[in-house]
């Protein structure tokens, strides 16, 4: 079944591009623009430091340091700390990349594994405060209703998924070993080293954002064409397949739901995360069957989260540079209530998949 599926939809994009060809030309010539001024420049730097710091080992000391609190209150082995922090100060996909390293070694088990490829899955800080907030919103003073709600909602995500691993073996001994195993390092090497994978990575993601981005401008068509469902509509719901082209087309939302928007789709992730997640997972024989329960949990707090704030803290729609031309019937207040809503169901189906099925 799953084979039928990626079979139809790979026939389905080469049948779009030969009906579509000028729109898909243009699609991959406007993305990597996007990619080259938005996503690069606010991600590189920062990823090149970020990396060079996990191979100096300098998150492995958080594993010792948190590990009696790790496994308290997360249940996860100590390993989850550095891996949690790594991730939300990278980004996509180094914690799911970290996790896969951590099983090769034998340094976690197969079903906590499995289970932090979700929960270690968080975008990184430049690309919200850089290419969201300031590229896109052209304001950095957004970012506080986007990185809270999404750091919050992923920590309580691990907080109730980790709680059946509490009384498993919390590998202090291999924790040691591996700090016992360590090599000199030279700098000079893992410089050199971590420019080539941080380029490596930059190009996967921009492989990743022209498939995607070729994906929903061709289908935007055609939902135009057959339902006649404007385009920029079409693109904008359709940001659930790429993050970044789904940011990017969220200007005709009226500045509220623009933010809660964004911080759904941020957190949620899109497929291509998916994409790239499972095939990280695969090296290793690993399944990331929880991945998109994660998430879709992990996005719905974080924009019930950010609604929540724009409450407490109204927004001056003059500070936005984009006029909204798509709105809905839903005020403010009924966004709040909306919002505690979801989460309410969200603590019920966490407890649900998480506490009867496991």
């Amino acid at each position: 079944m799953k084979h039928k599926c990626q079979t139809i939809f790979i026939g389905l994009f080469c049948v779009l591009i030969l009906i579509f060809p000028n729109i898909a030309i243009k699609s991959v010539r406007d993305t990597l623009s996007l990619w080259a001024t938005s996503v690069v420049p606010a991600l590189f730097p920062f990823s090149v430091a970020m990396n060079i710091l996990i191979a100096l080992h300098t998150f492995d000391y958080l594993s010792l340091f948190f590990q009696k609190i790790t496994k308290k209150f997360f249940g996860f082995s100590g390993h989850f700390s550095s891996l949690f922090f790594a991730s939300a100060l990278s980004g996509y996909p180094v914690g799911a990349k970290l996790t896969v390293d951590l099983y090769q070694q034998k340094s976690i088990s197969k079903k906590q594994a499995e289970a932090l490829l979700g929960c270690v899955s968080t975008s990184g800080p430049m690309f919200i405060l850089g290419s969201v907030c300031i590229n896109m919103l052209g304001n950095h003073s957004f970012a506080k209703y986007l990185l809270w709600p999404h750091y919050l909602s992923a920590l309580f995500i691990c907080l109730i998924s980790g709680k059946k691993y509490s009384k498993t073996p919390d590998y202090t001994q291999s924790i040691l070993a591996h700090f016992s195993q360590k090599n000199p390092l030279d700098f000079g090497n893992i410089f050199a080293k971590v420019i080539s994978s941080c380029i490596q990575s930059m190009l996967t993601v921009c492989g990743f954002m022209v498939i995607y981005a070729v994906y929903v401008n061709t289908l935007a068509e055609v939902f135009y064409l057959i339902f006649q469902l404007p385009i920029t509509t079409s693109k904008t719901i359709m940001g659930i397949l790429e993050m970044t082209t789904g940011c990017a087309n969220s200007q005709i939302l009226t500045p509220s739901l623009r933010l809660i928007y964004l911080s759904f789709l941020i957190s949620f992730g899109g497929f291509a995360i998916y994409s790239q997640t499972s095939a990280l997972a695969s090296k290793a024989e690993l399944r990331p069957k929880h991945f998109l329960v994660h998430k879709s949990i992990h996005g719905i707090l974080s924009a019930s989260l950010t609604a929540i704030v724009l409450k407490i803290f109204p927004l001056d729609a003059s500070c936005f540079y984009q006029t909204p031309t798509l709105s809905f019937f839903f005020s403010e207040t009924s966004i709040v209530w909306l919002s505690l809503l979801c989460i309410l169901l969200c603590l019920w189906q966490i407890s649900y998949h998480f506490m009867i099925k496991h």
